[in-house]
């Protein structure tokens, strides 16, 4: 579905997606009109859904928790309901539907576990008659690929978050964030019009944000399905081995269709997200890594999201 202009902007609109059209047709030698256009489609055939800024949150002192939910017979209008429940809750960032073992998985994104409890508490007053089991982990280090294996030249995408010196942002540069976090290709001089400061102060401020890696990266959210793909997440429970599960990650970066790896504090050790278009590749993948790291990896379970 993507031929290979497509690819190329695709590719640099991964790398950054807040360069402008006339940025890319330059890189490209394309003509300004055929990026526009071609952005335009992607859009139209729902390719590209949207656009997200890939944040640091853990450098601020935040909490990435994970929340699986088994809920108990319900069609797919119900779970549809319970999603849009979901997400009007102001610390959840994203839902998605799996299947498998669990039905729903969310990420909630809050200061501390006294909080998260709290939106725990907050979920099960909304939706607990529904909920049958719930499990949830602490997501604190990882890093994110981007789906190289969609292009024909491979270039790192790879943006890493972790806790590094904790940093304090003032109003400004909080205000900032929500900014870009609700319109992520916004840009400086409208953010600047918005908050009532000069364009430099804004500027400045953005660049302090990228600096202190804070701010990561903008990418646009790919739509997988319509190019054929599908998308799984890999729960490993792993031994502590710090030297070997480091060495697991390398071999999850190396390959391809592994885009995104994150470690955790729960149950699960670490979890990989794998895009392939035929069962037989994904589990050539798990097989792989299963083989290899067989003594550290005491179980695995892979869930299908939707």
């Amino acid at each position: 579905m993507l031929d290979k202009i497509d690819k190329q902007i695709l590719q640099e609109l991964e790398l950054n997606g807040r360069q402008s059209s006339s940025k890319i047709a330059k890189k490209l030698k394309l003509n300004k009109a055929v990026v526009n256009y071609r952005i335009g489609r992607l859009l139209k055939r729902k390719i590209i859904t949207g656009f997200s800024y890939l944040s640091n949150q853990v450098i601020l002192g935040k909490l990435s928790f994970g929340l699986l939910l088994q809920l108990k017979n319900i069609s797919h209008n119900e779970e549809e309901k319970i999603i849009r429940k979901l997400e009007i809750i102001e610390s959840v960032a994203w839902v998605k539907s799996i299947t498998g073992t669990w039905d729903l998985i969310l990420v909630i994104i809050e200061k501390d576990l006294s909080s998260f409890i709290a939106v725990l508490n907050q979920i099960f007053s909304s939706i607990g008659k529904q909920i049958k089991n719930h499990n949830f982990y602490v997501d604190y280090e990882g890093g994110i690929k981007g789906h190289d294996y969609l292009y024909d030249t491979s270039r790192n995408l790879l943006v890493k978050y972790e806790k590094d010196n904790l940093v304090e942002l003032k109003d400004i540069e909080k205000r900032i964030l929500n900014e870009l976090k609700k319109e992520p290709r916004i840009s400086l001089l409208n953010i600047a019009h918005k908050l009532d400061k000069s364009y430099d102060t804004i500027k400045a401020k953005y660049s302090l944000l990228k600096s202190k890696k804070i701010l990561l990266r903008c990418t646009p959210n790919i739509n997988i399905t319509e190019l054929g793909y599908q998308e799984h997440l890999c729960f490993f429970n792993l031994s502590p081995d710090q030297e070997k599960n480091n060495k697991l990650i390398e071999s999850c970066l190396k390959k391809q269709n592994i885009t995104r790896y994150s470690k955790c504090l729960g149950h699960f050790n670490l979890i990989i997200n794998i895009h392939t278009k035929e069962d037989k590749e994904l589990k050539e993948i798990i097989y792989s890594l299963k083989k290899e790291y067989s003594e550290i990896i005491n179980s695995c379970e892979l869930i299908k999201t939707k």
